[in-house]
């Protein structure tokens, strides 16, 4: 039996990114390094809520966001899934799951980082 020949589907590549993602990773970045310095002089643990459900990172833009805010000692970045009453509150129109995109600092650990890396270059 014949089959009809049919075209192959167009694969998007992995992490290609819209315009709209790339400047939402853009804004993420922007305020992150808005208060960076300042909560790191302060030298206190804090955890601080940088992103709203509003501002949706798409996968490869919350990837690329995660992976380079682990560069930095000390710091974490974490999500958390928006609930229904969030979405109301926040205007949010999508129906996949937001999420809230918190930023946590320790300087506890930004320490030990930096000083086991000034150890081993010794």
């Amino acid at each position: 039996m014949l089959m009809a020949s049919v075209p192959p589907l167009k694969k998007r590549k992995r992490d290609a990114k819209s315009g709209a993602a790339h400047q939402r990773e853009a804004e993420a970045f922007a305020a992150f390094y808005r208060i960076k310095d300042k909560i790191e002089s302060d030298g206190m643990e804090q955890n601080i809520v940088l992103l709203d459900p509003n501002c949706h990172l798409t996968i490869p833009s919350w990837r690329n966001f995660h992976d380079n805010i682990k560069r930095f000692p000390g710091w974490k970045v974490v999500r958390r899934a928006a609930s229904d009453d969030d979405k109301i509150l926040f205007n949010v129109k999508r129906k996949d799951k937001t999420y809230w995109i918190d930023i946590q600092y320790d300087p506890s650990h930004a320490q030990s980082s930096s000083s086991s890396s000034s150890s081993s270059s010794s």
